[in-house]
C-alpha cells in the first residue's frame, strides 16, 4: 500500500501523517522510503503492530513538490485474520513551500481492505523498545563540568551507544528545543565542533533502535573567550582612619561573570580574593606600607584573566617601639620584650639570626598601647636582631620597629663591660687556681723544711683557705644548678646545661678531696 501526495497547484515543502489500522487483522511487515518524494526525514517512518499505528514526517527541499502524484512511503501489510480492515489517517498535514509554512492539505483519504480465506499462523514479532535516554551518557573532555564556563571554542563530545542502536541524529545550536536533524547510519559515538562562538550551546542527541527513535538527550556547553575588563583600580583612604587605606577594584564580564582577583604587593607572594558574589566592586586592604608596584589579576568564570599594574605609595599605621629588652641572655633566662604601639593592635615580635632566618611570636597591645611579650620557645646560642610590627583590625601592617641586638650565651656567672664569664669557665679557672695554690704550698714546704713548725701553721691556714674557697665555689655552683633545675620545668635543657648539673658538683668535691690528701701527705712528710 502506498501513501500518495497530489499537489498540482502549489508546491509542498513538508509532509507528516499518522495512520491507524486494525492490529487484530493486519500487521506491518515493512515501510519503504524508496522512490519517496521526501528526501529529509524529520521523523523516520515508524510503526507499532501492537497499537496499530504508523507515523512519518519529512521535508521536500526547495523548490518543493508540485505534481499530480508522488509517493510518500510504501507500506507492506501481512493479513492475520479475515474480514474488513480499514487503514485511515488520524492526522495529516502538508505545508506550503512559500515561506509561510501554511497548511495546504485540502483532503485525505484512507483505504478499505477485505481480508478473505483462512487465517494463517503468524509469529508475533518482538516489540523493540526505544532507547531509554537515561541509558545514554554524554561527556566532554573540553567542557567536562556541567554548568561551568570554559574558554575553549573547540567542543569535543563523546557518548555511549546502548545495544541495538542502529542510527543517531543530533543538532548543535543555541536553540534549547532544536530538533536533531543530522542523521548518521550507522550510529556515531563522538563529535567535534571547532571555532564555535561564545555563549550557551545545546547539543541534542537521539538514538534509533529498530524503527523507533528514542527521546532526546541534551548536553549544555558554555563558551567564554573574552577576559574581564578592569574598570577601576585605585587607592582609597578611609575617612575614619587615614592610616587604614584600601584598594578599590571594579571589573565587568558579560558572560561567565567575575570569579576572583589575585593581588601581588611588591615582592610578596600573590594573595587571592573571592569576587564571585560581590557584584562589580571589591575592596582589598592595602596592608603593606611604602612605595611599591601592585599587580592585579582579574579572573572570570572561564578562567580568562586581565592584568593591570600600578605603582602606589601606601601610608600605613605607625610602627611599634621596643622600650625595654635584655641585650644579653644566658641559657635558661627568659627573653622579655616591652614596648608601646597603637592600642588594641596585634604585635608581632621577630627574631632574626645571622643567617637571616626569622621567626616571630605574637601578643596584643592593650587599650593604653602598652605590650609585653615573654618569648615562649628556647633560643639557641648566637646573635640576633629583634624587631616588631603592628597589625590593625583591617589587616593593615605597620613598618618594622628599629632593631635591637640580642646575644644568647652559655650560662653567665658575671659580666664586666663586654667581658662575659660563664659558669664553666669560672669553675675551671678556680680549679686551676686552687690546684696551683696547693702545689705551691707543697713546694714551699719542701724548701723550708727547717721552718716546719711555722709552716705547719701556714699549712693549716692553707687548708682552711682551700676549704673556704671550695665552700664559696660550691655555693655559687648550687645557685646555678638550682636555676637550671628551675628552667628545666619550663623547657628542655641543652646538653651543656645537663652536664653542668650532673658533673660540676661531683667534680668540685673530687678536687677538694684530692687537694686535702696532698696537704695531709705533705704534713706527714714534714713531721
Amino acid at each position: 500500500m502506498a501513501v500518495i501526495l497530489a499537489s498540482p497547484d502549489q508546491a509542498a515543502n513538508a509532509v507528516s501523517g499518522s495512520l491507524s489500522f486494525p492490529a487484530n487483522k493486519l500487521q506491518v511487515v515493512s515501510i519503504s522510503k524508496t522512490n519517496s518524494i521526501l528526501s529529509l526525514w524529520v521523523e523516520e517512518p515508524s510503526y507499532s503492530n501492537s497499537a496499530g499505528t504508523i507515523s512519518f514526517q519529512g521535508v521536500v527541499p526547495n523548490p518543493g513538490f508540485q505534481n499530480g502524484r508522488g509517493t510518500v512511503v510504501t507500506i507492506v501489510f501481512r493479513a492475520i485474520a479475515a474480514g474488513p480492515a480499514n487503514v485511515s489517517f488520524s492526522q495529516a498535514s502538508v505545508l506550503a513551500n512559500d515561506g509561510t509554512g501554511a497548511d495546504i492539505l485540502a483532503d485525505y483519504q484512507g483505504a478499505s481492505i477485505t481480508v478473505s480465506g483462512q487465517p494463517i499462523e503468524t509469529t508475533k514479532p518482538e516489540v523493540v523498545q526505544p532507547v531509554n535516554p537515561d541509558a545514554v551518557v554524554i561527556t566532554s573532555k573540553t567542557h567536562p563540568t556541567i554548568n561551568k564556563w570554559y574558554s575553549s571554542s573547540t567542543v569535543e563530545l563523546v557518548w555511549n551507544l546502548p545495544e541495538g542502536v542502529t542510527s543517531s541524529r543530533y543538532s548543535f545550536s543555541k536553540d534549547s528545543k532544536a530538533t536533531p536533524s543530522t542523521v548518521d547510519s550507522p550510529a556515531i559515538n563522538k563529535k567535534t565542533f571547532e571555532n564555535q562562538d561564545e555563549g550557551l550551546w545545546y547539543f541534542r542527541l537521539q538514538l534509533k533502535k529498530g524503527s523507533t527513535w528514542g527521546s532526546t538527550n541534551t548536553f549544555k556547553v558554555y563558551i567564554d573567550e573574552t577576559p574581564p575588563e578592569i574598570t577601576t583600580f585605585e587607592l582609597v583612604t578611609n575617612d575614619l582612619n587615614e592610616k587604614s587605606p584600601y584598594i578599590l577594584l571594579k571589573s565587568t564580564d558579560e558572560l561567565s561573570g567575575l570569579s576572583h582577583y589575585r593581588v601581588k604587593f611588591g615582592d610578596r607572594p600573590y594573595e587571592t580574593y573571592n569576587a564571585a558574589n560581590s557584584g562589580e566592586q571589591v575592596t582589598i586592604p592595602a596592608k603593606y606600607p611604602g612605595t611599591q608596584t601592585i599587580i592585579v589579576e582579574a579572573y572570570d568564570g572561564a578562567d580568562n584573566k586581565s592584568i593591570v599594574a600600578k605603582e602606589l605609595d601606601i601610608k600605613t599605621i605607625d610602627a611599634p617601639k621596643i622600650s625595654d629588652m635584655q641585650g644579653i641572655l644566658s641559657k635558661g633566662q627568659d627573653l622579655v620584650i616591652r614596648g608601646t604601639a597603637i592600642p588594641n593592635t596585634e604585635i608581632r615580635v621577630y627574631l632574626k639570626d645571622t643567617d637571616d632566618k626569622e621567626v616571630f611570636e605574637s601578643t596584643r597591645a592593650g587599650a593604653a598601647g602598652d605590650f609585653q611579650l615573654t618569648w615562649r620557645e628556647a633560643i639557641a646560642d648566637g646573635k640576633y636582631r629583634v624587631s616588631a610590627e603592628a597589625i590593625d583590625g583591617f589587616g593593615v601592617v605597620s613598618p618594622r620597629s628599629n632593631e635591637k641586638t640580642l646575644s644568647v650565651n652559655p650560662s653567665i656567672l658575671f659580666k664586666i663591660g663586654s667581658f662575659v664569664v660563664t659558669v664553666g669557665s669560672f669553675v675551671m679557672f678556680m680549679l686551676v687556681v686552687l690546684i696551683g695554690i696547693a702545689y705551691g704550698g707543697m713546694i714551699l714546704w719542701k724548701h723550708f723544711h727547717r721552718f716546719r713548725k711555722s709552716m705547719n701553721r701556714e699549712m693549716e691556714q692553707i687548708d682552711r683557705s682551700v676549704h673556704t674557697a671550695f665552700n664559696m665555689l660550691k655555693d655559687e655552683i648550687r645557685i646555678e644548678i638550682r636555676a637550671l633545675e628551675k628552667a628545666k620545668t619550663k623547657r628542655k635543657l641543652t646538653r651543656e646545661e645537663e652536664k653542668i648539673i650532673e658533673k660540676f658538683s661531683s667534680d668540685v668535691d673530687d678536687a677538694e678531696r684530692f687537694i686535702e690528701k696532698q696537704i695531709r701527705d705533705v704534713k706527714q712528710k714534714a713531721e
